[in-house]
């Protein structure tokens, strides 16, 4: 999928780009709209094609990408409660333990997660620049 952002800001081989949020509904700017969706979403992605400030610039969002993502945030810290549970279960642990490794481990899944988005670990759910467009 293809969306359009303008470059708001250049650091070295890094681009600092600028998209308008997609509206769910349509509604966002009629009055009565909920605004949820007002506003700008910025990434930092390598600048391959050399984009300036101010350029408008087309980026790739891989196919799937929201759902490895939505996998990544919620289905990895789930098996991780879960084991969590399982290995208490195992271990006969009182139910306040229980409870406890549960968040540890729903927590340290979470935490891998998050580290893993962060970092880049998984880039295939980041968007990369394509092309600058000449609009």
């Amino acid at each position: 999928m293809l969306i359009h952002g303008t470059v708001t800001e250049v650091c070295g081989d890094s681009a600092i780009v600028s998209v308008m949020r997609a509206s769910g509904c349509g509604r966002c700017s009629e009055a009565g709209g909920c605004g949820v969706t007002a506003g700008c979403q910025t990434y930092t992605l390598a600048n391959g094609v050399a984009a300036g400030p101010g350029e408008a610039v087309e980026l790739e969002v891989p196919e799937g990408g929201a759902w490895r993502a939505a996998a990544l945030g919620y289905l990895l810290p789930l098996c991780g409660i879960l084991a969590g549970a399982t290995v208490g279960k195992f271990l006969q642990f009182s139910d306040l333990a229980l409870f406890v490794a549960c968040l540890l481990g729903g927590g340290l899944a979470l935490g891998a997660s998050a580290f893993a988005m962060r970092t880049g670990l998984v880039a295939i759910t980041r968007p990369r620049i394509v092309r600058v467009t000449r609009a």
